[in-house]
């Protein structure tokens, strides 16, 4: 007896809910000021090399003293603060993980300070592309920043001061906490962030499909891994096209294709940048084919992999819903749920559903197989608890009753 009770606790242990994940706050960084490689996004080594520094012509590459990001062939964006009182002549940019190994060194053309916030462009004399053909800019930020960026870790670099003295170009890891206004705040949580010299620094993400550059280090708490603030670029594409006679260019990136990012739709049309907010209208913005629009979504709560529910295969495609028997069953095939065999035209054909609930009703139905079929499998704690709890009171009770002795 006492044998079968251990059983069931352990049973009931077993079958307890997940441990909760650990919190942000409760990650140690093994550097305090950061890694030679990002850790918050994927940079390809030709998009690394866009990350460089300034220094004064006179004294040579390895005097850096402020660092700036190749947006465009031509174009450098960098903080006001850090070319304040220097000509063209005066200034140069260096590409290369080392200052005093340079990949190239690139004289300027022209210096453009904004009149009103902490951001400067340097057009170069030549392209960067051109002296360093394996080099590949990372574009400014075009798209109004969301508020749901709040609490996302994005990837500030630089050539500043580090917690060894080392030098060259490190990564950090911070945590965007507030949009305002003009600028950004992020915070390294005591563990990273961005140091004296990484004026003019990038902090950067993925937004609308690729890596882009949020805004540009302004200043910060002197522990150097606590709270920055940054000049946000998106507000500053008009005045970029203004005085560098377009060489961004009027839509960017986003000339040749459309994109979603998050209810924002993103286009290019007449040679200007077109963004639609699809949450005022309550839909969604999606791709049919190649194109994005705001619709009405389909499939509000289905995974995005699909569900296989005994054999059928549910999943949306194109905007639509489809349940579709399997002749061989439903299995996760590229990470997407599928028939094997294809569809068995014994139960049914594929079918569009137009209705919303659709969805919700096979998951509902999906989850309740789930429960039954023993093992943890996906029960949450309310689900499993009832029955857990029953054989374990049952367990207590066996072992209390009087028993006759033999």
């Amino acid at each position: 007896m006492k044998r079968i009770f251990a059983m069931m606790l352990s049973l009931l242990w077993a079958c307890q809910a997940p441990s909760p994940a650990p919190q942000l706050g409760a990650r140690r960084a093994a550097i305090y000021y950061g890694q030679r490689t990002p850790s918050a996004l994927e940079l390809s080594p030709a998009q690394r090399l866009a990350i460089g520094w300034l220094y004064l012509t006179a004294e040579g590459p390895q005097a850096a003293f402020c660092t700036g990001t190749l947006i465009a062939p031509k174009l450098v964006v960098t903080a006001r603060h850090c070319t304040e009182g220097w000509s063209a002549d005066h200034i140069s940019f260096g590409v290369g993980q080392m200052p005093n190994e340079p990949r190239a060194t690139l004289r300027l053309d022209a210096i453009f300070e904004h009149p009103e916030v902490d951001v400067a462009l340097l057009q170069l004399r030549k392209k960067a592309t051109v002296r360093v053909p394996e080099l590949a800019p990372i574009p400014p930020n075009r798209v109004p920043l969301q508020y749901s960026l709040v609490g996302r870790e994005v990837q500030a670099a630089g050539y500043g001061q580090t917690h060894d003295d080392s030098e060259g170009r490190y990564f950090a890891t911070v945590e965007l906490i507030r949009v305002l206004g003009a600028s950004i705040f992020v915070d390294g949580r005591g563990e990273q962030g961005l140091c004296f010299g990484d004026s003019g620094g990038p902090v950067m993400t993925h937004y609308a499909g690729a890596p882009v550059v949020l805004a540009v280090e302004h200043g910060g708490e002197e522990s150097c891994v606590g709270v920055d603030e940054l000049t946000r670029l998106d507000p500053l594409i008009p005045w970029m096209n203004e005085v560098t006679g377009d060489l961004l260019g009027a839509c960017g990136r986003f000339s040749d294709a459309d994109a979603c990012e998050g209810p924002l739709r993103v286009t290019c049309e007449d040679a200007s940048l077109r963004v639609e907010d699809c949450g005022e209208t309550e839909t969604t913005c999606q791709f049919r084919g190649e194109a994005a629009g705001c619709f009405v979504d389909p499939c509000p709560t289905l995974p995005v992999r699909g569900l296989c529910e005994a054999d059928h295969a549910l999943y949306c495609e194109d905007g639509r819903y489809y349940d579709e028997p399997c002749a061989a069953g439903c299995h996760y095939l590229d990470g997407r749920a599928r028939c094997l065999g294809g569809v068995d035209a014994a139960i049914g054909e594929a079918r569009a559903d137009e209705g919303l609930a659709a969805p919700r009703q096979a998951l509902d139905r999906a989850e309740a197989n789930m429960l039954g079929r023993g093992g943890c499998g996906v029960m949450t704690p309310a689900a499993q608890a009832p029955g857990a709890w029953i054989l374990l009171w049952m367990g207590l009770l066996t072992l209390a009753w009087p028993r006759r002795e033999a």
